[in-house]
């Protein structure tokens, strides 16, 4: 049945009769939708905007002009920048109507991609290198020199899989189709086809091409109870996770960084050359193809484009 509401239905529909009827309370609901520490940083984005088009004479923020100020400042601004712009734009416009223009472009689907993709290609951290098979084993060899031998699987199973950290925690005892060789992965990353679910119901499956991280897979799940996390934080603790990465990784470049999710860049590649079809390389993946190409890149071209930002 749910809570009852404590206004009575005629009430409601007495006071209503009541109102003006060309009263329009959208806005009232738009302005109470962020906090106040939000509605500042959009301030402070809006009047960065307007002495943009003070200075070029213009009335209105259009698409056009919103895509070539993004143009002009990459390279110069941190990543989220262009989706702060984004969603201050379209607060401003929805909560004052200023600018007296449609914004219907800065919620459609391009927009928003476009955004991500200066995220991807002007954020903070294009220093990242990517885990090599090379280093890999390193790592692997150095882990069992310092005693560390239960921390190998997340290292196989992260690389071969591509990973992130959140998933691979939240992987349990018979999550995994041996037969299929596919995985049930539950994520809390932020994403649309995500937004209105909870947490524990985030699940999408890959295929795992990986026979290293197969095999963690089956020799895990069989020695667990099923629906027993495979890493419990209590044994297998993040903040230990990454220390041991740092300390026994040789990095293959000394102006790259390589932090855990340098494995998740690694494990894409080695996915992309073990799949041979666009639908396999989807699968192994979960990323789009502009997403597959950009993890992808060689420690050579990381480099290249850093230098290029320098």
């Amino acid at each position: 049945m749910g809570r009852q509401h404590n206004v009575q239905p005629a009430d409601v529909a007495r006071v209503i009769q009541q109102m003006d009827t060309e009263v329009d309370f959208e806005d009232e609901f738009i302005l109470k939708s962020v906090s106040n520490g939000t509605r500042k940083q959009y301030d402070s984005q809006i009047n960065w905007l307007k002495e943009v088009l003070n200075t070029l004479r213009e009335e209105s923020l259009t698409k056009d002009l919103f895509f070539k100020i993004l143009h002009v400042i990459q390279g110069s601004y941190e990543g989220h920048k262009a989706e702060m712009l984004r969603s201050a734009a379209l607060f401003h416009i929805k909560s004052t109507q200023e600018w007296n223009t449609e914004c219907h472009w800065l919620e459609h689907h391009d927009t928003i991609q476009a955004c991500q993709g200066f995220r991807y290609q002007n954020g903070t951290t294009t220093n990242r290198g990517q885990a090599t098979p090379e280093g890999v084993k390193a790592l692997v060899k150095n882990l069992h020199k310092v005693g560390q031998t239960k921390y190998v699987p997340m290292v196989l199973l992260q690389y071969g899989a591509a990973l992130r950290i959140s998933e691979l925690k939240l992987i349990r005892a018979g999550d995994y189709d041996e037969s299929l060789r596919r995985l049930v992965i539950r994520t809390d990353k932020r994403n649309t086809r995500f937004r209105n679910h909870r947490k524990s119901d985030r699940k999408v499956t890959k295929t795992i091409y990986d026979d290293r991280a197969h095999k963690v897979l089956v020799m895990m799940q069989h020695s667990l109870p099923r629906g027993t996390d495979l890493f419990p934080k209590e044994s297998t603790p993040v903040t230990k996770y990454r220390q041991l990465y740092k300390a026994c990784y040789p990095p293959d470049h000394p102006d790259l960084s390589y932090v855990p999710h340098s494995l998740r860049h690694g494990g894409v590649a080695q996915i992309l050359q073990a799949a041979h079809t666009k639908e396999q390389r989807a699968e192994g993946t979960l990323q789009s193809e502009r997403m597959q190409r950009y993890y992808a890149r060689s420690n050579i071209q990381r480099l290249q484009q850093l230098r290029r930002h320098t």
